[in-house]
């Protein structure tokens, strides 16, 4: 007796190995979509660093035009940086921190309070740093640099706060002044953000005589 050899064509996916695959793929499919909703937020954030750092620069570079005993650069409440001072930097040191949270505080929970503001108060800016000097580029604003209502609805995206120190390296002789800038906004779910940058100002008459 012989036996018949049977042939077998293409055997198909059962419903369980289909089933297995849409699994896999789908589990990859959940980690691309991750990816891109990173992406999106890295991409939206390094928009607003980019004009945050602008408008910083365009403040620091407006500064260094504005006479040395301009209003912007002169606060109702001096402030003194003697260079070689610990205490006096560390005061330096901690104004340079303005929080995450919607009230702006330093690194001690303390409110933060700016000497100069390019804004006003406002719904979305921070009751804490209410120092206002003037609202973006209107008729007669001391200040007339890039404003920080990059949209143009008329609600300012980004604030910007400077401090000036008044500066010494020994104590009694003043060098100029150093101003520091912040630039804050707010960051869907990350909460507040901020940059921070300086430019120092050197008495006039030191520029003229080389002292």
């Amino acid at each position: 007796m012989t036996r018949r050899a049977h042939s077998r064509g293409p055997r198909g996916f059962s419903i369980i190995e289909a089933l297995i695959a849409s699994i896999v793929m789908l589990v990859g499919l959940l980690g691309l979509a991750a990816l891109q909703v990173v992406g999106v937020r890295s991409n939206h954030f390094g928009r607003h660093m980019t004009q945050a750092s602008q408008l910083a620069q365009d403040l620091v570079e407006s500064a260094q035009r504005w006479d040395y005993n301009d209003v912007r650069l002169t606060p109702a409440v001096a402030r003194s940086w003697n260079v070689q001072n610990s205490a006096s930097t560390a005061a330096v040191d901690n104004e340079w921190e303005t929080g995450r949270g919607v009230a702006a505080t330093h690194a001690d929970g303390t409110s933060y309070t700016a000497d100069f503001s390019d804004g006003t108060a406002n719904a979305t800016k921070t009751a804490a740093l209410d120092t206002a000097f003037c609202t973006p580029n209107p008729p007669g604003c001391p200040y007339t640099g890039l404003s920080g209502d990059v949209d143009g609805d008329g609600v300012l995206d980004y604030q910007r706060y400077w401090n000036v120190w008044t500066t010494s390296f020994d104590g009694s002789t003043t060098t100029g002044k150093f101003i520091q800038v912040i630039v804050r906004w707010k960051e869907p779910v990350l909460g507040y953000r901020q940059i921070s940058v300086s430019t120092f100002k050197e008495i006039p008459n030191q520029l003229d005589t080389g002292l």
